[in-house]
């Protein structure tokens, strides 16, 4: 049987306490409990937010040649919304 490593927390606010006494209640886990799943579900969004970021920077956009530039689309975006609410 393998131990598990212990992490101890110091300086916690008496708030912050509170809250995590509060959440175990209502989840039925002791408050060690909870906080290893608050852990867990923090560093599982964390991979998923760093996987996500890797697939942005994955991608490759290629703009057709003679587009106007995001300055300009911007513009004539502004232009059109003037020009149909001017009345």
């Amino acid at each position: 049987m393998s131990t598990m490593p212990t992490l101890y927390l110091r300086d916690v606010p008496e708030s912050l306490v509170a809250r995590l006494r509060g959440r175990a209640r209502r989840n039925r886990r002791s408050m060690n409990a909870e906080a290893v799943a608050i852990l867990q579900g923090a560093l599982d969004d964390e991979l998923e937010d760093d996987d996500l970021i890797a697939r942005f920077r994955s991608l490759q956009f290629t703009v057709p040649e003679g587009a106007p530039s995001v300055v300009e689309a911007i513009r004539m975006g502004r232009d059109e919304l003037d020009r149909r609410y001017r009345r």
